[in-house]
């Protein structure tokens, strides 16, 4: 699947809004122009999960399964 992506991300602030929109909002734009195309690339919202490394939160974003890099 070439729609999404898997990011795993750590941030000392609860900024995690504000990063994801300039993320994404770069990405979309430099696509774009490298592509000639407008608009938008990614529908919806993202989902992010809190991982506190107790072993009890999302496992696959303490280690990454090899199988999300066989794209």
């Amino acid at each position: 699947m070439s729609n999404h992506f898997h990011l795993v991300v750590e941030t000392p602030k609860a900024n995690l809004v504000a990063g994801m929109k300039w993320f994404l909002g770069t990405y979309t734009g430099r696509f774009n122009r490298r592509h000639k195309l407008f608009g938008h690339l990614f529908n919806g919202r993202y989902k992010s999960l809190i991982v506190d490394g107790s072993g009890n939160g999302y496992p696959g974003a303490v280690i990454p399964s090899p199988a999300l890099f066989k794209a």
